[in-house]
């Protein structure tokens, strides 16, 4: 198995779940954006001594034609990027977005937290598009708001492990990853009320997401449609699981098991895929998200 599947298979469950439903050459391209995606976070992630630097090199290398001194992960996404034609603003607008993983975060309002989603995970909607075989560049709309969606997921699911690297994404004034921190040692508290009440709004904004991304769906050819249909179905089911749950993010990760997922991709993909129609988007959704590209 190529390394980049082996990468997407430990760290990409959902869409790996759904990835057989497309070609040979759109599933390894796929894995190969994955991989590269994967590769900066984990910069971000692990801080090794000179993760600065590196992040930092690689920002300034996608506005270089020259490959000779880049890292073979790098070398690779730059191939992609010229096979797709992708802007170099979207793929540095990517690691601006990692960037800021690296520090203290502090998001201080929804518009915030909708335009760093964008930066992402907004921006790797875009250069799916193509991979996908997208039919008009209508779709890239669509696909911002389906990565959105999903990191919003993300972030729901993962507030405790980013408030222990000092991270707080939440909009919640006044409370830092510390307080957060804290509600491990007393779990009734004002601090857990005001995170779950969080949650479960940014939750139903997500799902606003989720729909503009699954009305976009139309744009790509079946094989695709299928794909990330699946994959936005089962990253949603993450939230959803939350919320009946109570939003108890204090108790870990929520998981969606293989038998799970084989009932949603037997039975809800089916029924959701006959529903699919392409409809226009809603521009509301992106007024927090101004100058951004294809925006």
């Amino acid at each position: 198995m190529l390394e980049c599947f082996k990468v997407l298979a430990q760290f990409g469950k959902s869409f790996n779940w759904a990835r057989p439903f497309l070609d040979r050459k759109s599933s390894l391209d796929a894995a190969r954006l994955y991989q590269f995606c994967r590769h900066i976070d984990d910069l971000a992630d692990q801080k090794p001594p000179d993760y600065e630097d590196q992040l930092a090199a690689i920002k300034n290398s996608l506005s270089h034609q020259e490959t000779v001194s880049m890292s073979p992960l790098v070398r690779d996404f730059k191939r992609l990027s010229q096979e797709y034609h992708w802007s170099p603003e979207v793929t540095k607008t990517l690691v601006e977005g990692v960037i800021q993983d690296t520090k203290k975060v502090v998001i201080e309002s929804q518009e915030a937290l909708l335009r760093y989603a964008y930066h992402v995970a907004g921006t790797v909607g875009i250069m799916m598009c193509p991979i996908l075989g997208a039919k008009s560049k209508k779709a890239y709309k669509h696909a911002i708001d389906l990565g959105i969606a999903m990191q919003i997921t993300n972030i729901c699911r993962d507030v405790l492990e980013d408030a222990d690297q000092d991270r707080r994404y939440l909009p919640i004034p006044h409370v830092s990853a510390g307080n957060i921190r804290a509600v491990k040692k007393h779990p009734i508290s004002c601090i857990d009320l005001k995170v779950r009440q969080n949650i479960r709004r940014l939750l139903a904004l997500a799902d606003q997401y989720y729909q503009s991304g699954f009305n976009g769906l139309g744009y790509l050819p079946p094989k695709s449609r299928r794909t990330m249909l699946l994959a936005g179905l089962l990253y949603q089911k993450i939230g959803h699981r939350l919320l009946s749950k109570q939003c108890a993010w204090q108790q870990g990760r929520v998981m969606i098991s293989s038998l799970e997922k084989l009932k949603m991709t037997i039975i809800d993909l089916p029924i959701q895929y006959v529903k699919l129609k392409v409809r226009p988007h809603d521009a509301d959704l992106h007024r927090p998200l101004a100058h951004l590209p294809y925006v």
